[in-house]
C-alpha cells in the first residue's frame, strides 16, 4: 500500500511539474527566438577571410594575443557554429588557434559581437562594428569597441581582409 501511495504521488509531481513546464503565454517563445530575418546574415557577407597583421599596425605596449606569432589570422563568419548555434563570428591566429568566436548580428552595415571574450574584463562584452564588402574586400570601422585590450579591435580595423573563400 505504501508503494503505490508513494508512486502515486511521484506521478502526481511529474503530471504537475510538466504542466507548470509547458504553461505561459504562446507568445513568450516568439519574443525570445530571433526571426530569421534577424538571425541569418547577408549572403555576401558570410565567408572566410585572411588578413596579415603588420608590425606597424600593432599599438604601443601591446598584449600579447598580438605580439606572439601575431602575422597571419582567419576570419570565418557563418550563420551557424555559434555559441548559441546561431550565426559566429571567429577569429583564428593560424598558427595558435581560435581567438575567440562570439555571437554574431547584422543589422544592416553594422555587425554586433555578442558575449565577446575579453582578457582585461571580467565578464564576456559587447562590441559593434560597421562593415563593408567591396568585391573580396572587407573592412571595419569601430562604432563601439567593449574590450579595452583592444585585441580584437586591432585585428579588425588595422588592415582589409580578403575573402578566401
Amino acid at each position: 500500500m505504501r508503494s503505490t501511495v508513494l508512486c502515486s504521488a511521484l506521478a502526481a509531481s511529474l503530471l504537475v511539474g510538466a504542466t507548470v513546464g509547458c504553461g505561459g503565454d504562446e507568445n513568450d517563445d516568439e519574443a525570445e527566438a530571433p526571426s530569421t530575418a534577424e538571425s541569418a546574415l547577408p549572403t555576401e557577407l558570410a565567408g572566410t577571410y585572411l588578413m596579415t597583421l603588420k608590425p606597424s599596425d600593432v599599438p604601443t605596449d601591446p598584449p600579447p594575443e598580438l605580439t606572439d606569432n601575431a602575422e597571419k589570422w582567419t576570419l570565418e563568419i557563418a550563420n551557424t557554429g555559434g555559441p548559441d548555434g546561431g550565426p559566429a563570428f571567429t577569429i583564428i591566429n593560424d598558427q595558435l588557434g581560435t581567438l575567440e568566436s562570439s555571437r554574431l548580428e547584422v543589422i544592416d552595415d553594422r555587425i554586433l559581437l555578442h558575449d565577446e571574450e575579453c582578457a582585461v574584463a571580467p565578464a564576456p562584452v559587447e562590441s559593434e562594428y560597421q562593415w563593408k564588402l567591396s568585391g573580396n574586400t572587407l573592412r571595419f570601422a569601430e562604432m563601439r569597441n567593449g574590450c579595452k585590450d583592444d585585441v580584437v579591435l586591432t585585428l579588425l580595423t588595422s588592415e582589409p581582409w580578403l575573402r578566401h573563400r
